[in-house]
C-alpha cells in the first residue's frame, strides 16, 4: 500500500470511530431517560452496578448494531471532507483510477465487517445474557407490578 492509501484508511477509520462514538451516547441518553424510574425504584441497585451490568453490555450491543449506520455516515463525511479539501481532484489528476482510489475504502470496510462479525458471534451473545438478566431482574419486574 502506498502512503496515500494509509492516509485515506487511517482518516476513514478515525471518522468511523468518531461517528460511532457520537451515536452511542445518544442511545445511552435515550435509554437512561426511559429507564431512570425503574433504576430509582430499587434501593439495593447502585450506580456502579447499573453501569457495570447494564450499560457496559448495552454499549457493546448497540455499538455492534450501529456499526453499519456509522460506516455509511463515515463514508459520506470522510468523502465529502476529501472533496472539500480538493484531495479527490489531486488524486484523479495523478491518473489514479477510481477503483484504485476506493481500495482503502474496501480495506476499511472489510476490517469493520470482520470486527462486526467477530463481535456478533462471540462478544455480543455473552454480553446480551448479562444485559437481559439485569433487565429481567430490575426493569421488566416493574412492568409486571404496574399491570
Amino acid at each position: 500500500m502506498k502512503i496515500i492509501d494509509w492516509y485515506i484508511l487511517k482518516r476513514f477509520l478515525v471518522t468511523f470511530l468518531f461517528t460511532l462514538l457520537i451515536l452511542i451516547p445518544i442511545a445511552i441518553a435515550i435509554d437512561i431517560s426511559e429507564k431512570i424510574d425503574n433504576f430509582l425504584e430499587h434501593a439495593d441497585l447502585g450506580f456502579y452496578q447499573v453501569v457495570d451490568e447494564y450499560y457496559k453490555n448495552f454499549t457493546i450491543y448497540y455499538a455492534n448494531t450501529f456499526m453499519p449506520l456509522a460506516l455509511f455516515i463515515a463514508v459520506i463525511l470522510f468523502t465529502s471532507k476529501l472533496s472539500n479539501n480538493t484531495e479527490i481532484i489531486a488524486i484523479t489528476n495523478a491518473k489514479v483510477s477510481f477503483t484504485r482510489f476506493l481500495y482503502p475504502y474496501f480495506i476499511g470496510a472489510t476490517l469493520i465487517t470482520v470486527m462486526s462479525l467477530l463481535m456478533n458471534h462471540f462478544v455480543v451473545p455473552n454480553s446480551s445474557k448479562t444485559r437481559k438478566k439485569f433487565e429481567k431482574e430490575y426493569i421488566d419486574n416493574n412492568k409486571k407490578k404496574m399491570n
